[in-house]
């Protein structure tokens, strides 16, 4: 693995921070993302195990987006993921697909990893708040993970059925969103 860059995030509060790598695996570069989940979370987000979001480099239209969320081709998503997943240690199998993965609705989709996964943050006193230095410290917490691959992955599994129904509630719902 070869890490191109890194930089942090976090929030005007201090209490959230990302952690962003650029890195290179067998000559595949993807962008890695671990987010904490903060201190103001609730039981269900504490106690859930990490999320795994899986995409490429290519972007769809809003309409697009609704309407493919529930016709994901995870499975190219979980082998495209498994070289950056090794080269970071974290684990490839077990790996589940949920359709609910971080919301009681369908609209957030994401692979639930077998274990918590826990990463150190190192925050800085670089900044002022309303007054007040952000926090500086290093702190542990249960992370999500997003994979964005620089290179184009389908978004759709043609496989799965398109719900006529679905896409004609979306279109309503989107009349004049470009």
């Amino acid at each position: 693995m070869k890490l191109i860059s890194v930089t942090y995030n976090q929030s005007k509060s201090g209490d959230y921070c990302n952690k962003q790598q650029v890195i290179e695996v067998d000559g595949q570069r993807a962008t890695v993302t671990f987010s904490n989940r903060g201190w103001n979370v609730t039981y269900r987000n504490r106690k859930r195990k990490s999320r795994l979001s899986v995409w490429g480099k290519d972007v769809e239209s809003l309409a697009d987006n609704f309407v493919n969320r529930t016709r994901r081709p995870f499975k190219i998503y979980r082998e495209a993921a498994k070289p950056f997943l090794e080269a970071l240690g974290l684990p490839t199998k077990g790996l589940v697909w949920s359709q609910y993965a971080y919301c009681t609705c369908p609209c957030s989709p994401a692979f639930i990893m077998p274990e918590h996964v826990v990463r150190e943050f190192g925050i800085e006193p670089a900044h002022n708040y309303g007054g007040r230095p952000s926090r500086s410290y290093l702190r542990k917490g249960i992370v999500d993970i997003s994979i964005m691959i620089h290179e184009s992955l389908p978004t759709v599994d043609e496989t799965i059925a398109l719900d006529p129904a679905r896409v004609e509630a979306i279109e309503r719902v989107l009349v004049g969103v470009a």
